[in-house]
């Protein structure tokens, strides 16, 4: 297989992943109940049914885990580029 044909992934091939280009959303819990603005570090469903924002404390909390259907981790910056699987 010549370096071409390799297939391709992502840096994070998980979907438990979402990049955000701009500034990271605010902790939906803590904006709401205290009207702090508290930087979030994931996107998921609580343990009462919506989803929210959520820093890593209400994530612990309040949030159902990662997965399809529960929640994922937001990371800032570009999503990496495709690399090689093969080294």
């Amino acid at each position: 297989m010549s370096p071409t044909d390799r297939p391709k992934r992502l840096a994070e091939p998980d979907f438990q992943v979402t990049y955000i280009n701009g500034p990271m959303p605010p902790c939906s819990l803590h904006w709401e109940l205290d009207k702090v603005v508290v930087e979030a570090a994931y996107d998921g469903k609580t343990a009462y049914g919506p989803w929210a924002y959520m820093c890593a404390r209400c994530f612990i909390d309040h949030g159902i885990g990662l997965g399809t259907g529960r929640g994922q981790r937001l990371l800032p910056g570009p999503r990496p580029a495709a690399t090689d699987t093969a080294t």
